[in-house]
């Protein structure tokens, strides 16, 4: 639009510009704005918040201004426009709009996990093949039906069909060449909702701050006094299990599995020998009625979301349970600030995840789930800067340590808000990049982050009666690939369909030995 603008004011080039005031301010910023615009290039990232937030328009009139300052016209900058003339910079310039049409499939077709590059590199390969691409199709297909002389519709009317199929040929190469994820990120069909009903447990809904503008998160004076009076890691003494609960989790799972070891290269779920999977039951648990079958709602980010999917497959397969996976994309549990993934990517969380005060509420009031099941990890134990903060900051740090802590409980008291039990799932470790196709490793990959993170929520738990914690971390630790086997978890985050599916044979009975089932009485 920018650029339609300006070629309303420009008129007819070979007669200058119509405006001399305008020509002359033109002129005199062209270089100005040429330097500018060439130091975005070099200095800022596509993710920042200022390209986002009228960037990309700044952008385009600084190149408005160069273009229309170096038009014919009086005044203008003679030894800008020589060197803006050299034939190479003409030639990219005639064949900029191919160049612009072609560069985005050619990119996302030589990947970096494709290519083996990444950075530098990768661009030196990129680049080439798309300017050659752009190069014939000016070559070959512009300029002939530009030119005058070239042949009538008539002439090349039958090369048009050839044309077409090469295209959809070359678009049918490329993604059916493109490397296949075993990650799906596409939440399962959720069950029908429950009826209303008034009969069943539930509780207040707590008051929580929503975010529409993630600056306006604050660090808290009660978190800030935890920074420093408090250690968030300091938690009692487990609880005894209560009665019902076997000492023994082998017992609460299923041995061997559904899912084919073979056909998935993920081993079988089996529980943890010697290892019980409630690092903390909840002393106040939710209770099932007759005739229902427990309902579970699974929320926090990714991880969760793929975890969700297994176990939504899991219940529909035994007919065990109702599983809503509400895992959502890029969410933290901890508001506002400014996040930096893989060492590159400074980006504010998602307008969408910064309203789960009302979302997860919403959700809790219209599911009235038994269970809520909690993973969050990636997105909180990243590098950030909290909201009014220039400084970075991380998990293991006071300030980060009393800013998650204080945003858990309230997601937390909001989950238990209906009366369900809520169930932490302890995050295994991270290894960030792989899906972007980079080595690393990142300061989010730290193992350290993680067991922060989990002996934080382990703390938050142990003062509240509704929540237990589930080690998912010691269970993935104990199978053959570890925590981190590509297989189970093929982008170093995220769990694939299949291990998803297969976990869910250990989890699932873990989540339901977390709810209570009444036996109806009898007459003597």
């Amino acid at each position: 639009l920018v650029g339609a603008l300006a070629a309303c004011l420009i008129g007819n080039t070979t007669q200058g510009i119509r405006n001399p005031v305008i020509a002359a301010l033109c002129t005199a910023a062209a270089p100005v704005a040429l330097a500018t615009v060439v130091f975005w290039w070099v200095t800022m990232h596509d993710q920042d918040a200022f390209v986002l937030r009228g960037g990309l328009a700044l952008h385009a009139l600084l190149v408005a201004v160069v273009i229309v300052g170096l038009l014919p016209g009086a005044g203008r900058t003679i030894r800008l426009t020589r060197a803006l003339s050299w034939r190479p910079i003409v030639d990219l310039g005639r064949a900029s709009y191919g160049l612009y049409l072609y560069h985005w499939p050619i990119y996302l077709w030589l990947s970096p996990r494709r290519m083996h590059l990444d950075g530098g590199a990768l661009l030196a390969v990129r680049l080439p093949v798309a300017v050659a691409v752009a190069w014939a199709s000016w070559r070959w297909l512009e300029r002939p039906l530009l030119d005058a002389r070239a042949p009538s519709l008539r002439r090349i009317g039958p090369a048009i069909p050839a044309v077409v199929g090469g295209l959809v040929a070359v678009s049918l190469f490329i993604s059916a060449s493109a490397p296949v994820s075993a990650v799906s990120l596409v939440a399962p069909p959720a069950p029908p909702l429950p009826e209303p009903t008034t009969t069943s447990a539930s509780a207040p809904v707590p008051h929580v701050t929503e975010v529409s503008n993630p600056d306006d998160v604050a660090l808290t004076a009660a978190a800030q006094a935890a920074a420093t009076t408090a250690d968030p890691t300091t938690s009692p003494t487990a609880p005894t299990a209560p009665e019902g609960t076997s000492d023994d989790p082998s017992g609460s799972a299923p041995v061997g599995s559904a899912v084919s070891t073979a056909a998935t290269g993920v081993a079988p779920a089996e529980a943890t020998t010697g290892t019980d999977p409630l690092v903390r039951p909840a002393a106040r648990r939710a209770v099932v009625n007759p005739g229902e079958l427990p309902r579970i709602l699974v929320v926090g980010d990714s991880a969760a979301l793929t975890l969700g999917d297994g176990l939504s497959r899991w219940a529909t397969d035994t007919g065990t349970a109702q599983v809503w996976d509400a895992g959502s994309l890029g969410c933290a549990i901890a508001r506002g600030g400014i996040h930096r993934y893989v060492n590159y990517r400074p980006e504010a969380n998602p307008t969408n995840c910064e309203r789960w005060a009302t979302v997860r509420a919403e959700q809790v009031a219209s599911i009235q789930p038994h269970l809520v099941v909690v993973m969050s990890g990636t997105w909180d134990v990243v590098d950030r800067k909290l909201a009014g903060s220039d400084v970075w900051t991380h998990l293991g740090n006071p300030d980060a340590d009393a800013f998650f802590a204080s945003e858990l409980r309230a997601f937390l008291d909001v989950a238990g808000a209906g009366g369900a039990t809520v169930v932490w799932l302890d995050h295994p470790a991270i290894r960030s990049g792989m899906k972007e196709g980079l080595d690393g490793p990142f300061p989010e990959s730290d193992p350290a982050r993680i067991d922060r993170l989990n002996a934080i929520a382990t703390s938050v738990a142990s003062s509240r009666e509704d929540t237990a914690v589930v080690d998912v971390r010691s269970f993935l630790r104990d199978q053959p690939g570890g925590e981190l086997d590509p297989v189970r978890r093929p982008d170093g985050i995220h769990w694939s369909r299949d291990a998803g599916r297969q976990d869910a044979e250990w989890l699932g009975p873990v989540l339901l030995s977390l709810v209570d089932h009444p036996t109806a009485s009898t007459s003597p």
